[in-house]
């Protein structure tokens, strides 16, 4: 006897589903974005090497935990019938006809049987179009904002070294370097000696 309306419950139910899947995922990247620009942020401004030391195998294991956190989050918070049956009711202004009916579903009571009846027939003729469409969230605005700031951030913003590691990286390689040079030079000096001595 429902069955029209456990019909448009589940393809509301689905819409709503998907919007859900849309909506967290926008949250997830924009979280991830924010993290990516602290990360280049520290890295070029405190020389600490944490770009450089990225590597595809990091990115992927990080992708994939967004796309878990994503799923997660998206599974945990998935909407009852009962909640979307609220929403169709509010959205399409039912006056509670759907919520009632499904409230109802079990009970013998002629009164319950009247609003079945009176849902059945009235779900029959709704038509669902363009009350739930499927589109990304205001999260999703936050999320290009963060990428692409961290994309400028990492092509334009120049390295600086507030800490001196950079500095203190330089002075070792010139220490290094010179001490490469004294061996040559030794080597050089001791090779026509070495000839002389044979």
């Amino acid at each position: 006897m429902l069955e029209a309306l456990n019909k448009k419950l589940r393809r509301v139910r689905l819409r709503c589903s998907m919007n859900l899947l849309l909506k967290q995922a926008g949250r997830v990247l924009a979280a991830v974005g924010i993290i990516v620009m602290l990360a280049v942020l520290t890295d070029r401004l405190l020389a600490l090497g944490i770009i450089k030391s990225i590597n595809f195998q990091a990115i992927l294991y990080f992708s994939a935990a967004a796309i878990i956190l994503i799923l997660l989050l998206w599974l945990l918070k998935q909407p009852s019938r009962m909640q979307v049956s609220l929403l169709l009711d509010e959205r399409l202004k039912l006056h509670e006809r759907f919520s009632t009916t499904l409230a109802l579903a079990d009970s013998e009571d002629p009164f319950a049987d009247a609003a079945r009846s009176e849902t059945r027939q009235r779900a029959e003729h709704i038509d669902l179009q363009g009350h739930f469409p499927i589109r990304p969230s205001r999260c999703w605005k936050y999320a290009v904002s963060t990428w692409l700031i961290a994309a400028a951030l990492i092509s334009f913003m120049p390295q600086k070294d507030l800490l001196g590691f950079l500095r203190k990286d330089k002075e070792e390689q010139k220490r290094a370097e010179r001490l490469e040079k004294t061996k040559v030079d030794i080597k050089e000096a001791a090779d026509p000696v070495k000839l002389a001595i044979k």
